[in-house]
């Protein structure tokens, strides 16, 4: 006659191995059943199944019991919590194999993966707004500082045009100028907000009152850093208009003069 206890242990070593080449985890409770459901050989052992009937520890688990593989996967509840089993009968309904495995263990991977997604999607949300609220703050500071700036323009322009003066920004190494509104105004020229070359304001000076170039060349060899000088500029109209310049070279050390 076999041996029961035998048997016994070598039904919990084959559970013990397709438990292991399965790759299941320890919350996966595998059993083996006679006819009447006592479990004769379980795994894990500390679940304390053994020689106790499935049907008096798996609450709503009929369906499996009658019809086995049949039956599928269903929800039961074992000792006040919600697991997931399934029952498989032998041919002959002499003995049954049973897989269970609590419903927390399936979805503690899933419950871990949507936390840490909710997380990241949180912390992404956040740093945006922090970075959106940055931006808007940043080009609201931008726009005011642009006001400010128009503001002032606006002002010394009125300033200039009020007392008949001009302003002249002269960029000595590129050959460029830029022009104050009130200058244009003065000489009935179209305003634009584009740099003069140096040839186009040489053009309407007038011939007799001096050379535009020599003096640029006399700036840029250090030979003087300032001007204080009286010439005649061609009006749109045609007529010549008395100017006097005065100027100051705004940094004599700097290798590119600006007048």
């Amino acid at each position: 006659t076999a041996d029961p206890n035998a048997a016994g242990a070598n039904a919990i070593g084959l559970l013990e191995s397709t438990s292991r080449q399965g790759a299941m985890s320890r919350a996966h409770v595998l059993a083996i059943t006679d006819a009447n459901f006592k479990v004769i050989a379980v795994s894990p052992l500390s679940t304390g199944w053994q020689g106790r009937t499935l049907d008096s520890l798996v609450l709503g688990g009929q369906p499996l019991f009658m019809f086995g593989d049949r039956a599928g996967v269903m929800d039961v509840s074992i000792a006040g919590q919600d697991w997931f089993a399934a029952v498989s009968l032998t041919g002959d309904r002499r003995h049954a194999t049973a897989v269970l495995v609590p419903q927390e263990a399936v979805f503690d991977s899933w419950r871990k993966s949507m936390s840490l997604n909710v997380t990241l999607f949180v912390l992404t949300a956040g740093v945006l707004i922090v970075i959106l609220y940055a931006y808007f703050g940043q080009a609201a500071r931008a726009q005011a500082a642009d006001r400010i700036y128009l503001e002032a323009h606006q002002r010394i322009d009125m300033a200039l045009v009020r007392g008949r003066c001009g302003l002249w920004d002269w960029d000595m190494v590129r050959g460029k100028m830029y022009w104050s509104r009130s200058m244009y105004d003065m000489l009935g020229y179209e305003p634009c907000d584009t740099m003069l070359s140096f040839g186009e304001v040489d053009e309407i000076i007038h011939p007799d009152d001096g050379d535009l170039f020599e003096l640029a060349n006399r700036i840029v060899e250090r030979e003087i850093d300032h001007i204080d000088q009286v010439f005649r500029m061609r009006h749109a109209d045609g007529q010549w208009v008395w100017m006097r310049a005065r100027a100051q070279v705004s940094d004599p050390e700097a290798p590119e003069i600006q007048l």
